[in-house]
């Protein structure tokens, strides 16, 4: 397989406005840690945010699992906890309206990567490779996804 490096995401903390920790310009993993953290329930997603906390030897108060990214959001805002993302959809608000504070954090942590895949035993169509030069290009000329 041949893989095709799209873009890098670094992971951010999601807070409450009024939070003790947003008016801070980054906040570590041990601040996060001593707030009720809130994950998504998808199996890789929840399991890779607490072992962001358990392999700097922390334990995080787990405050509540939700089904889904915009939920966990809602519950940020509505001041139910904080979390971790590397995703971040366009504004900083939930769905219900309210403002997100979202924070750079200060531990060195792994980078995330959106990346094309493809078999390089199979030959690429002329659609399949335009269609990864516009996802490089668009990947290069958006801001995308930052905190």
């Amino acid at each position: 397989f041949k893989r095709v490096l799209l873009h890098e995401l670094r992971p951010h903390a999601l807070l409450p406005t009024g939070h003790v920790l947003a008016d801070k310009h980054a906040v570590s993993l041990a601040e996060l840690a001593q707030h009720p953290l809130i994950t998504t329930d998808q199996p890789h997603s929840w399991q890779h945010m607490l072992d962001l906390f358990l392999s700097r030897g922390l334990s995080p108060i787990a405050r509540a699992t939700t089904s889904s990214f915009e939920l966990q959001r809602s519950m940020v805002a509505n001041g139910f906890g904080v979390a971790v993302s590397y995703t971040r959809p366009h504004g900083d608000r939930s769905y219900d309206g309210l403002p997100l504070v979202l924070k750079p954090l200060s531990d060195p942590l792994p980078m995330q990567r959106i990346i094309l895949t493809h078999d390089t035993r199979q030959r690429l169509s002329k659609a399949a490779v335009a269609f990864i030069e516009v996802a490089k290009a668009w990947f290069a000329g958006h801001d995308v996804f930052t905190a």
